[in-house]
C-alpha cells in the first residue's frame, strides 16, 4: 500500500523522493519484519534470563507499540527507507515478546495443566493473524481501481499497533515477574512468595506462601527451605514450590 500510495501521488505530480512508481524497495520493507524479529527474539531472550520475563515482555511491547505508530505517521516515513527501518524495529518488538511470553506462561503455570497453558498462549498468534486479515479486507477490499490515499494503509498500520500498547498497560498492572526467575536467578525468594501470594489473592485464594515458609523455617526464608516446602500445605498446585520444582 505503501508504494501503491507513491505510485498514485506521482500520477498526481505529488513529489515523493525520488521513487519511481516500480515496486522498488518492496522486497527489503517486506524482509525487515523478519528480520527484527530474528534479532528481537535471539537478543531479548537471552536478556530476558537476566532482567527477568516481565522487563523482557514488556521493552518488547513498548517497541512493536511505538515503531508501529510511528509508520503510520506521514512525517516519519517520508520515503521507504525510513518505513523498512521502523518496521524493522516493529519486528526486533515482536520477536522479542516470544521467549519471555511462552517463559512466563510455563513458569507461572502448575505443571499439570502447563502444557494447555502454553498451547493456549500460542493460538493467540493465530488470533491475531485473523485479526490483521479481516482488517486488511475491511479497509482494503474493493478499493483496487481507487487511490486509496494516505489515511487507509496508515490507518491500518495504527490499528495493528493497538493490541502491543494494550498489551503494555495489562502486563504493567496484572503481570508480576515469575517467581520462578526470581527465585532460581535472582535469589530473591522473599519477592518470590510475595508474587506468589500476589497472583493467589488476584485468584481469590487465601493463601501465604511467605508466613508459611517463614513459620517452617524459623523465621529464614532461604533457597532450600522455601523449595523444600509440601505441596500440600498449599491450595491446587498455586504455591511457589510447584514452580521451582517443576
Amino acid at each position: 500500500s505503501y508504494l501503491q500510495e507513491n505510485d498514485n501521488s506521482q500520477h498526481n505530480n505529488e513529489s515523493f523522493s525520488g521513487y519511481s512508481a516500480s515496486l522498488e524497495g518492496a522486497e527489503y520493507l517486506a524482509a525487515s519484519i523478519f528480520l527484527g524479529m530474528l534479532l528481537g527474539g535471539t537478543i531479548l531472550g537471552f536478556l530476558s534470563d537476566q532482567i527477568g520475563r516481565r522487563p523482557a515482555l514488556l521493552t518488547g511491547l513498548l517497541l512493536n507499540a511505538i515503531a508501529g505508530t510511528l509508520s503510520s505517521i506521514p512525517l516519519m516515513t517520508p520515503t521507504v527507507h525510513e518505513l523498512t527501518i521502523i518496521r524493522f524495529f516493529a519486528g526486533v518488538g515482536i520477536g522479542a515478546t516470544v521467549p519471555p511470553l511462552f517463559s512466563l506462561a510455563s513458569e507461572w503455570s502448575p505443571k499439570e495443566v502447563r502444557g494447555g497453558i502454553v498451547t493456549a498462549v500460542a493460538s493467540f498468534w493465530m488470533m491475531g493473524s485473523l485479526f490483521v486479515s479481516v482488517l486488511a479486507w475491511c479497509l482494503f477490499h474493493g478499493n483496487e481501481s481507487e487511490n486509496i490515499g494516505v489515511s487507509r494503509w496508515r490507518i491500518f498500520a495504527a490499528i495493528c499497533a493497538m493490541p502491543s500498547a494494550l498489551g503494555v498497560f495489562m502486563v504493567y498492572l496484572y503481570v508480576p515477574e515469575s517467581p520462578r526467575f526470581l527465585a532460581s536467578v535472582k535469589d530473591d525468594y522473599k519477592q518470590s512468595a510475595q508474587n506468589c501470594n500476589l497472583m493467589a489473592k488476584a485468584l481469590g485464594l487465601d493463601l501465604d506462601v511467605q508466613n508459611v515458609n517463614l513459620q517452617s523455617s524459623g523465621g529464614g526464608l532461604t533457597k532450600n527451605n522455601f523449595s523444600s516446602l509440601g505441596r500440600e500445605e498449599f491450595h491446587e498446585g498455586v504455591s511457589a514450590p510447584s514452580y521451582l520444582q517443576g
